[in-house]
């Protein structure tokens, strides 16, 4: 008989370590585990640029893009196998995440430094912070263009580019009928298009034989038959999400909270769709 000890090994070996080491995608057990520490660190975020008194706007969310382009950056060098183990570990999902927050962080201090010990006015700490995330993706770019020796297919982002054009037209029309009033706000079409850009390269991708690794999306997949689906997914699940936060962050005070939440939303979906549109593209 096995000792509890154990059993609780086995168990985080298969459910945390091994989709990992083999990067085999998510699971029912991990997918929630990773939820909740994504909360978590929502908030210990939160109060991190709270200390370091930096408001959570648009205008900083637009600064982080650069390192949200950068983490699919990323994420590509570990699907190119340009990183060996045990390092490549660190560019999987969701250890990719730690590791670009982590970076991004720094870069948000480092410019916070800067604006303070510095004589250098020619730049804001949103603008300083959107400089260094741009530097840092060329510079992912250029190590990911210069390993990879694959001839690249022009069609795919093309493909995924049209796809989402039109979607975004589709729902633009609506939106200017009166008919989805919650995606006139420029940060949630955001949102929305971002999230139909991922489903755009899902669709794409599964076409050309690559499969879904995460575990709502593969079982709706498998019911309808379709990738398809998940154009009706993502925007049912976006509409939801952001009907919550409206209905349940109203406090002028949780501002902030509300931003930080909008700007993971983004996050979540554009961060795959960049990555799943290069993977394709450069053919890993």
């Amino acid at each position: 008989m096995k000792r509890p000890i154990d059993l609780i090994i086995e168990f985080i070996n298969e459910y945390y370590i091994e989709p990992i080491i083999y990067d085999t995608g998510y699971n029912p057990i991990n997918t929630i585990s990773w939820g909740i520490i994504l909360v978590i660190c929502l908030f210990a975020i939160l109060k991190l640029l709270d200390v370091l008194k930096i408001e959570i706007d648009q205008k900083f969310i637009a600064s982080l893009v650069p390192f949200v382009v950068s983490g699919a950056l990323l994420r590509v060098v570990e699907d190119a196998g340009i990183v060996d183990a045990p390092l490549s570990y660190l560019l999987i999902t969701p250890l990719i995440f730690f590791l670009v927050t982590g970076i991004t962080l720094l870069c948000i201090l480092l410019g916070k430094v800067i604006q303070k010990y510095s004589n250098i006015n020619l730049l804001k700490q949103d603008k300083t912070v959107l400089v260094m995330g741009s530097i840092f993706a060329i510079i992912i770019l250029y190590q990911l263009l210069q390993h990879t020796t694959n001839k690249v297919n022009i069609w795919v982002p093309l493909q995924i580019l049209t796809l989402t054009l039109i979607i975004a037209v589709i729902i633009g029309i609506f939106i200017k009928k009166g008919y989805l009033e919650i995606l006139s706000k420029k940060i949630n079409f955001s949102i929305m298009i971002a999230h139909i850009f991922d489903a755009s390269s899902t669709y794409v991708g599964i076409n050309m034989g690559a499969r879904e690794k995460h575990v709502i999306p593969a079982l709706f997949i498998d019911i309808t038959g379709t990738p398809a689906v998940m154009f009706v997914l993502k925007f049912l699940v976006i509409i939801v999400a952001l009907l919550i936060v409206r209905l349940y962050i109203k406090d002028e005070r949780e501002f902030e909270l509300k931003n930080l939440i909008l700007f993971t939303l983004l996050v979540l979906g554009l961060a795959p769709g960049i990555r799943n549109t290069i993977r394709l593209t450069i053919g890993v």
